[in-house]
């Protein structure tokens, strides 16, 4: 037979904390991402000036005699 009413009751409560626990750590790993996408874009910038100042280096008379 069927499962009795206390049984449907339990199950929808244990769905409802399961999608509650779900939400909490979806949250939790956007703001990871997010966080990680931010450095990532502060590295990104860092290398970026740093690759201009080599190539202004190598452009420059201060490299002509260094091999």
């Amino acid at each position: 037979m069927g499962a009795s009413l206390n049984d449907v009751k339990h199950r929808i409560t244990s769905t409802k904390k399961t999608r509650q626990i779900t939400n909490a750590m979806e949250m939790v790993s956007q703001a990871k991402l997010n966080q990680i996408q931010k450095h990532t874009k502060s590295y990104a910038e860092y290398a970026s000036q740093i690759k201009s100042v080599v190539l202004h280096l190598a452009q420059s008379h201060i490299l002509d005699g260094v091999k």
